[in-house]
C-alpha cells in the first residue's frame, strides 16, 4: 500500500493492521518522507506497529518533483528507529554503483529502483550498463517472441529514450509515429527477426492443429470469435500489415 501523510489517519493504520491479520499474505508498505524528520520517524514507527513485513521509503516529500535530489540522509535515522522490519531505499538509484552507495551510506537492507530500471534495464548489471542499442534490440525481440501489443512496446521504448540526447535522435520521432510492431522492429533493423519468428509460430501452429481447423471461427460480423474494445484483433493486425495467427480462447488457428 502507498500513503501520503495527508491521508495517513488512524483508519489507514487500522487498514494495514487488518490486512496483516487477515489477508494471509505478507504485507508491505511504501511511503514518502514528510516535511520534517520527526514527523517521518513518527510515521514509520506507526507503520512498524501494524506488523507489515517491510517498509519502502521514497526519499522525497509529496511536493518534491523528480528533478529534485532524493534525500538519502534521512534513511539512517529511519533504520535506527525501526529495528524489526527491513527498510528499502527508493529514489535516485540510476546505476549499479548507486545500489552499493546508498546501502553503505544508510544501512538499508535493500533498494527499490523505478525510473532507473525503466530507462535502462541493464542497471542491475554489476559490470555496468549495456549500450542502448543492445538493450532496445533485446527488448524488441522479447516483444516479438511474446506477441506483446505494439502500444505497450512503443510506450516502453519511448520511456527508455528520455534523455535529451535520445529524444533528439531520429529513431525517437520514428518510434513516436509507429503504428505496429513491424514498424518498431524496422526502425532498429529487426524486420527480418519478426518475419522469422512469425514463420516459426505459423509452422508450429500448422503442425499442432488438424487441417480441418485451419480457418478461423466466424461470428455474425464476419470477424473471428474474439471480441475486445479494439475490435477484431485479426482484422486489425491484417490492416497493419501483420502476419496473423487467428486465436480463440481454446484453439489457435493458422
Amino acid at each position: 500500500m502507498y500513503f501520503h501523510f495527508a491521508s495517513l489517519t488512524v483508519m489507514a493504520i487500522q487498514i494495514l493492521t487488518n490486512l496483516v491479520q487477515n489477508c494471509g499474505k505478507p504485507v508491505t508498505c511504501k511511503i514518502r518522507i514528510l516535511e520534517t524528520k520527526d514527523k517521518t520517524l513518527e510515521l514509520v514507527k506507526m507503520i512498524e506497529s501494524t506488523g507489515v513485513r517491510a517498509l519502502a521509503v521514497h526519499c522525497r516529500t509529496k511536493d518534491m518533483r523528480s528533478s529534485e535530489r532524493a534525500q538519502w540522509e534521512i534513511l539512517s535515522d529511519i533504520v535506527e528507529a525501526v529495528r524489526t522490519i527491513p527498510i528499502i531505499a527508493n529514489g535516485d538509484v540510476w546505476c549499479f554503483d548507486d545500489i552499493d552507495k546508498v546501502k553503505k551510506l544508510t544501512n538499508v537492507s535493500s533498494v527499490m529502483i523505478a525510473r532507473g530500471a525503466q530507462t535502462n534495464p541493464s542497471v542491475f548489471r554489476m559490470e555496468g550498463f549495456l549500450r542502448y542499442e543492445e538493450v532496445v534490440s533485446a527488448y524488441l525481440k522479447k516483444c516479438v517472441d511474446t506477441d506483446n501489443p505494439y502500444q505497450n512496446a512503443k510506450y516502453t521504448l519511448l520511456e527508455m529514450y528520455t534523455e535529451s540526447k535520445h529524444t533528439k535522435a531520429p529513431e525517437y520521432k520514428l518510434m513516436s509515429q509507429a503504428k505496429s510492431l513491424r514498424e518498431l522492429c524496422s526502425i532498429f533493423g529487426l524486420g527480418s527477426y519478426l518475419d522469422e519468428q512469425q514463420a516459426v509460430q505459423c509452422t508450429r501452429v500448422k503442425t499442432a492443429i488438424p487441417a480441418t481447423t485451419s480457418t478461423p471461427p466466424q461470428n455474425e460480423n464476419g470477424n473471428c470469435g474474439i471480441t475486445n474494445p479494439g475490435g477484431c484483433k485479426c482484422r486489425r493486425m491484417e490492416s497493419e500489415g501483420e502476419q496473423v495467427l487467428y486465436r480463440s480462447p481454446h484453439v489457435v488457428f493458422a
